[in-house]
């Protein structure tokens, strides 16, 4: 066994998992009073400070995220200094600062990786709920429309995204997804069924009582990087705002495309950015380390 060997079998394991993949989450939780308070930021260069803070957000969407590969002339293209390895080597220590060479040759923050390891059990657990959402609406699906073990590989295709239709509520795409001719009644599909297909292409106001979903919700944290009382906040304001407009236009075939663009449009920011920032992590978010 060589040197290098020895030493990478000294090293410690990885901080976070292999498969760690945070590439679809936008926002990385930063402690701001703890950076500003921080030995580094007292002691290192501002030039030094500013390539950690680069590598930290590089870091966060690696893979596994939390880590860096260990080769300067890479380090130096993600601090935003191109080629310029010089540069990036006189500041490299007070770049790195915080960060450990792992066993899998790869450099890892230690604080970093433990909001990645929050936000990837987050993430896991988000796929649990959709997974078991899913199976709950392929039940409800065999117990409407029957069973489809005779149809075709695309209809098994239209079926499955039925199903996931009816995981988010969209009643319009479970009716257009599902295969011509699958259901529990006989004839030409004239009957009831058409009435069902019609009814649910039909533009209606948002309910009164209407109560945005929980999976709503979780789609508009992911896709802003919100806390859930931001994506709550908006959510009262995406009701009041359907509630109160008039005319045709309160009318909409597909609410959920309605809450999706309605959360893409917002200008709202998050509660960290503006300015609530211990209080709204979940447990286990202290913030980026110094």
């Amino acid at each position: 066994m060589s040197i290098e060997s020895n030493h990478m079998a000294d090293s410690p394991a990885p901080l976070t998992p292999p498969d760690c993949d945070l590439q679809d989450f936008p926002f990385m939780p930063l402690q701001v009073a703890r950076l500003r308070d921080s030995d580094m930021a007292a002691t290192e260069s501002p030039e030094a400070c500013w390539y950690a803070v680069m590598l930290w957000a590089a870091s966060w969407h690696q893979v596994p995220a939390a880590s860096l590969p260990d080769d300067d002339a890479i380090l130096t293209k993600l601090c935003g200094l191109g080629r310029d390895v010089k540069t990036f080597r006189k500041h490299r220590d007070g770049a790195l600062r915080g960060f450990v060479k792992c066993s899998d040759g790869r450099i890892y923050h230690a604080v970093v990786a433990e909001q990645a390891n929050a936000a990837w059990a987050e993430k896991a657990a988000y796929r649990e709920r959709k997974a078991q959402r899913i199976e709950s609406a392929q039940k409800a699906a065999k117990a409407r429309w029957g069973n489809t073990e005779s149809n075709t590989s695309a209809d098994a295709e239209a079926m499955r995204d039925a199903c996931e239709a009816h995981a988010e509520g969209n009643a319009q795409r479970i009716e257009t997804a599902m295969p011509k001719g699958t259901g529990t009644g006989t004839g030409t599909g004239t009957g009831n069924k058409e009435k069902e297909v019609v009814a649910a292409q039909r533009a209606a106001r948002l309910p009164k009582d209407f109560v945005v979903p929980p999976d709503w919700l979780e789609w508009a944290e992911t896709e802003r990087g919100w806390m859930r009382r931001d994506a709550e906040t908006e959510a009262a304001a995406f009701c009041d705002f359907w509630h109160a407009k008039g005319g045709k236009d309160a009318a909409k075939l597909d609410w959920l495309a309605t809450w999706r663009n309605w959360v893409r449009n917002s200008r709202r920011q998050s509660s960290q950015q503006q300015g609530r920032w211990i209080d709204d992590y979940p447990p286990g978010h202290s913030g980026v380390p110094l």
